[in-house]
Formats: structure tokens, C-alpha cells, sequence
């Protein structure tokens, strides 16, 4: 489950249990614990389309990124595109960034 320990790292405790059932689509009706299932299930999808060959070029590639990017963050309810600080709120977006020439 490499998702439980990546999303650990974030911060994100989910359960191995819990992600599992995301995984059959039992979500919880706690909001908080539903979120943290959409990650993980978010996280093993896009993981799943790359190793089955989705990316067309190499991971590192700017298009191959912003395609990961665009992938995981379409699947997140939307408490988990937004970033807080003690001062702000910013919604993460979809990353935009020029490719280097």
C-alpha cells in the first residue's frame, strides 16, 4: 500500500482499512475519513494508469506531470484542493506552468 505511506508523510492518516474499502467503493459517512479515502483511492488509480502505460512520454517530461497532476487532483473532493496557513486559503490548481525551452 504505497499510498498509506505516501499520504502519512502529508499528514493524511487513512487507514489501511479504510482505503481498502474505498477501493470497493464503501466510503465512510464521515466526511474527514470519506476525503482521506478519495485521496488514497485517487492516488492508487493514477498510479494504476501509469503502470499500465498511460503515460505517452518519459514521467519527468512537464506534459507528463501536469497530466499526472490534472489525473489525481480531478478525483479529490474539493476540502483537499485547498491549502491552509495560519493567514490564507488557496485552492490548489491544476498545475500551469511553461515547459523549459
Amino acid at each position: 500500500m504505497n499510498c498509506y505511506y505516501s499520504n502519512l508523510i502529508e499528514g493524511h492518516d487513512t487507514h489501511p482499512v479504510d482505503i481498502e474499502r474505498a477501493l470497493r467503493g464503501d466510503y465512510s459517512g464521515d466526511r474527514n475519513t470519506r476525503d482521506l479515502q478519495l485521496e488514497a483511492r485517487a492516488h492508487i488509480d493514477v498510479q494504476q494508469w501509469i503502470d499500465e502505460g498511460g503515460l505517452k512520454a518519459r514521467a519527468v517530461t512537464a506534459d507528463s506531470i501536469r497530466e499526472i497532476h490534472r489525473r489525481f487532483c480531478a478525483s479529490l473532493p474539493e476540502d483537499l484542493l485547498c491549502v491552509e496557513n495560519r493567514t490564507s486559503v488557496c485552492r490548489l490548481l491544476q498545475a500551469n506552468y511553461a515547459p523549459a525551452m
